[in-house]
This record gives structure tokens, sequence and C-alpha cells, in this order.
């Protein structure tokens, strides 16, 4: 599951650390609409193109030998 760290703690350290930890994006508090909604039009994206990508993987395996 994609998330994106909403923080007050804008650190290098912090953001570096969201990331280790799996954050697709860092977006300081206060919030920024524009930036928070670019944020998540980009995570929604990547998920997309992520799934696609999967779903033409598995459609192109072999199928399954009959027992």
């Amino acid at each position: 599951m994609p998330w994106i760290r909403l923080s007050h703690d804008n650190s290098t350290d912090s953001v570096v650390l969201a990331m280790q930890h799996g954050a697709v994006d860092f977006v300081p508090k206060p919030v920024d609409m524009n930036r928070l909604l670019g944020a998540i039009r980009r995570t929604l994206a990547a998920r997309d193109a992520a799934t696609v990508h999967e779903d033409r993987h598995v459609m192109r395996q072999e199928p399954l030998p009959r027992p």
C-alpha cells in the first residue's frame, strides 16, 4: 500500500527516514493542498502503472501444467 508522509518535521533526516520506511512522498506541514494533491496524483499514477505492468506480466506467463 503506497503512503505519503505528512509531518511538521521536514528535516533531511526525517524525509530520508520516511522514504527508507516506504513512503512514496513527503509533504511538510502546514500542508500546501496543491503539493498534497500532486503527491496523491503521482502516487496513484505510479500504483496504476505498476498494476498494469504486473497484469501484463501475469498474462504472459505460461499456463499451469495439468496434473
